[in-house]
């Protein structure tokens, strides 16, 4: 009888753990769709990309906040970004210092670093970095739900 009030514990005991684990993924993927991102952030990304538009750095906003939930639901593994524009968006959001540890520490529970990939992708061809690229943006979506449209 202890052995089964015993296994009885230990299931209910994994049950809540894992019900816990799922509400706080849920309530760190709602915080990253609705933070404000800081302001004056897309006029520096205007600033570096002249030549974006107003819509054209919300759009890379909308993606970077798709990458940050493939971040999140990779759980808090590696996962490319797909543009530079995107990059360059995540590099001025990191500059905002205290918004972006605060965005981190509510997000993922912990600081997310950024891991500069240059290197690699100066070696590989273009076409495999190209390949790369498509591949790691349909595996984002797929992470977050999303049915990605191939375009020839």
């Amino acid at each position: 009888m202890e052995i089964l009030l015993l296994a009885l514990a230990l299931i209910l005991g994994a049950i809540i753990v894992s019900i816990r684990a799922k509400l706080v993924r849920l309530r760190r993927a709602e915080f990253i769709r609705d933070y404000p991102l800081p302001p004056g952030l897309y006029d520096k990304l205007q600033a570096k990309h002249p030549h974006l538009s107003l819509k054209d750095c919300q759009l890379a906003g909308h993606a970077l906040r798709h990458f940050l939930l493939a971040y999140l639901k990779s759980g808090n593994q590696f996962v490319a970004i797909p543009s530079q524009a995107d990059d360059d968006l995540w590099h001025e959001f990191i500059l905002y210092t205290r918004d972006y540890a605060h965005f981190c520490r509510n997000a993922f529970g912990e600081f997310l670093h950024h891991k500069a990939h240059a290197g690699d992708a100066r070696r590989a061809s273009t076409a495999a970095v190209q390949r790369h690229q498509r591949g790691a943006v349909v595996a984002r979506f797929r992470i977050v739900g999303v049915q990605a449209v191939r375009h020839n």
